[in-house]
């Protein structure tokens, strides 16, 4: 199990030669979506860009989105992007899988051809990229940024994660190497019997998420006194988050220092159940940017 901790694989790659590459990313979730996946491409794509490599993007179209572009996107993360069918992921309606025509990647890439190829999502349209790619000799990594196969048993599906544990390990063993966030998820894909893998490790902004940010207004609008505490939780409300861990652990907080409060900064489909089994919570809702770093201060 090949390791690689100082950084950003895909950067050191494209640094060793000195000259710029076209890199084509491939991803069934990508900005102004939120969520962690395509936070990660946000900043790998604009990374590549600074360093002045080309960036294609082939992504599937998102909902509410027309003719292929989001409005108010904001920055250049590519220097071109191709977009495919889309079609409500099962559990996660507010995300999308692609779908795309056989000869489409193929046709693309023998007029279009990159010099290498990133899949960061394993859905059909993660399949098509990995196939074309192998046919026509491009070589091709992957991303392991979600453990969809452990997930299942939280939308009643357990039953199904040893199957989507064996497609998990066939779809990456078809690349070249395989990327992951962390030496445990590392260790997990491992013991999938996924090979090679190598840690692309993640970072912080640590100029935009300053303790420089803490907002005495904000904390009064969450009915906190100067040095009452907030337990704050960022991210999805979603069952595979172990949210109940979370309740659990704030309550005995509570138990300590009643004037705690609980806040919860993302959305999600528990949020609902969430808001009605404990009405005392702040429920913060999606935030960004400098909001988000607010709330984390």
């Amino acid at each position: 199990m090949k390791e690689e901790t100082t950084g950003n694989t895909a950067m050191r790659v494209t640094q060793a030669s000195g000259r710029k590459h076209h890199i084509t990313i491939v991803s069934e979730t990508f900005p102004p979506e939120i969520n962690g996946v395509a936070n990660t491409l946000r900043h790998l794509c604009l990374g590549l860009m600074q360093r002045g490599h080309k960036v294609t993007v082939i992504r599937p179209r998102q909902r509410h989105e027309s003719k292929g572009r989001f409005e108010g996107a904001g920055e250049c993360l590519f220097s071109d992007e191709h977009v495919v069918t889309g079609l409500p992921l099962p559990g996660y309606s507010d995300l999308r899988f692609g779908m795309t025509r056989p000869g489409f990647l193929a046709s693309l890439w023998t007029h279009q051809r990159p010099d290498a190829v990133y899949v960061a999502t394993q859905g059909p349209l993660g399949v098509a990229a990995v196939a074309a790619a192998r046919r026509a000799g491009i070589p091709v990594s992957s991303g392991f940024h979600t453990n969809f196969h452990a997930y299942s048993r939280y939308y009643g599906a357990g039953f199904l994660e040893k199957l989507l544990c064996s497609y998990g390990r066939w779809f990456h063993n078809r690349t070249a190497i395989t990327l992951v966030p962390t030496r445990k998820i590392a260790q997990t894909t491992h013991d999938m019997g996924i090979h090679p893998t190598s840690v692309w490790s993640r970072g912080v902004d640590c100029t935009r998420f300053s303790p420089h940010k803490r907002d005495a207004a904000l904390r009064q609008q969450w009915g906190l006194q100067a040095n009452d505490r907030a337990v704050l939780y960022v991210g999805r409300l979603a069952p595979e988050k172990n949210l109940q861990m979370a309740v659990s652990c704030f309550e005995r907080i509570r138990g300590l220092h009643p004037c705690a409060k609980f806040v919860l900064v993302g959305d999600g489909p528990m949020r609902k159940r969430l808001a009605e089994r404990h009405p005392d919570y702040v429920f913060a809702g999606t935030r960004r940017g400098e909001d988000l770093a607010r709330h984390y201060a």
